[in-house]
């Protein structure tokens, strides 16, 4: 029986780098996180109380909204999706607010690969779920517009970028077709509007990635070359021209058929997935339309870059 040993974050949020806030931020929330379960009780009590919440919240990470404590009372081994003898660590994260006004600056470490392995090469930035926020969290905070001019695109599948942050990151641009440069390539995948996850609720980009517009025009599962599933040990299976793919009313999220819902549901993160998400399978849906769109971009970066 083998054992793959990694954490399930049930808000799905690891960000790229070290995010450190200041000490005192840290401090005061972790108070706020003891506070919550201080009641009117005498000070001994009090004072018992948060030595257990100390021994129970272990202190992961800071960004600039909040801290992640990891509750390890809740960590317990789960069988992997579809596997009968790979297991992962399911654990709860708990997030407090950081308070405002507090110094709430990123802390990154050298950017070693481009320092070291880049040599000036033109990049593509990819991840999906918590991968997808921290390549959104790079372009945000980290890559510099002379960097940026070297990023064909920045695929960010299975998350959410909301109208603020668009106005406030001139770097996050949403993909508008096939080819653009430099562009973030984004969606989520339901089967019906209900199956929204409420982590999502204020994204505003998408693209449809089978047919690559944004104005919701449906594309019909003859236009999707093939979704590519593996199994435990790396074999792919491919079901050609099998998902068709329009998007929601308000064009935030993409709205599939083709499968059925019992087959990819997962009930261990309904609460957050619902039956009807498709987020753990969000790349695969797609895979040789991505593939086939990474390429394309490709060679639109390097013609436009051989012209100048």
């Amino acid at each position: 029986m083998s054992k793959v040993f990694s954490i399930m974050l049930i808000c799905l949020l690891m960000v790229a780098g070290s995010a450190a806030a200041g000490e005192r931020n840290n401090t005061a929330s972790y108070n706020r996180l003891a506070d919550k379960f201080n009641h009117a009780q005498p000070a001994y009590e009090q004072e018992e109380e948060n030595n257990q919440i100390a021994d129970r919240y272990f202190k992961l990470m800071a960004d600039d909204s909040f801290v992640y404590y990891m509750d390890k009372k809740s960590a317990k081994w789960i069988l992997c999706p579809n596997s009968r003898d790979e297991y992962i660590v399911d654990v709860w994260i708990r997030l407090e607010p950081i308070a405002d006004g507090a110094d709430t600056k990123y802390s990154y470490p050298a950017k070693y690969y481009l320092e070291h392995y880049n040599n000036g090469r033109p990049f593509i930035l990819a991840g999906h779920s918590q991968g997808a926020k921290a390549v959104i969290e790079l372009l945000k905070h980290s890559v510099t517009p002379e960097q940026y001019q070297r990023m064909v695109a920045a695929y960010a599948f299975g998350f959410s970028v909301g109208s603020n942050e668009l106005a406030q990151s001139p770097l996050l641009k949403p993909a508008s077709g096939a080819d653009d440069i430099g562009a973030l390539v984004l969606f989520n995948s339901v089967s019906n509007p209900e199956a929204c996850s409420p982590l999502f609720v204020n994204n505003v980009v998408c693209i449809n990635p089978v047919n690559w517009t944004v104005d919701g025009t449906y594309a019909p599962a003859s236009e999707n070359p093939g979704s590519v599933f593996f199994d435990s040990e790396g074999h792919a299976d491919t079901l050609f021209h099998a998902v068709g793919v329009g998007m929601t009313n308000d064009r935030h999220t993409l709205l599939i058929d083709g499968l059925s819902d019992d087959d990819y549901y997962i009930p261990s993160i309904e609460q957050l997935f619902p039956k009807g998400n498709y987020h753990v399978q969000e790349l695969n849906l797609y895979f040789l339309s991505v593939q086939q769109n990474i390429a394309n971009r490709i060679d639109r970066y390097n013609n436009s870059h051989n012209h100048q």
